[in-house]
């Protein structure tokens, strides 16, 4: 079986410029390290769906200037 772990900086380069991102506002399973990682290797451009808004994790890459256009999805019955 193939080898499937990777790099931090191999996972961030896999996002490419111009990419789109869906998140949860849960910031149990926010992947901080990988946005900065992101962030530090110039990602730029992203579209990013903040499912039932966003927290820091989103608030972070617009921090950055690393999105272009940020979409909030919520639904409530």
């Amino acid at each position: 079986m193939r080898d499937k772990l990777t790099t931090l900086e191999q996972a961030a380069a896999e996002v490419k410029s111009g990419a789109q991102l869906v998140m949860s506002a849960n910031m149990h399973r926010s992947p901080m390290a990988l946005l900065r990682q992101m962030v530090r290797q110039g990602t730029r451009e992203l579209r990013v769906v903040g499912v039932v808004g966003g927290e820091i994790n989103i608030d972070f890459l617009v921090g950055a200037g690393a999105v272009r256009v940020w979409h909030v999805l919520a639904l409530a019955l």
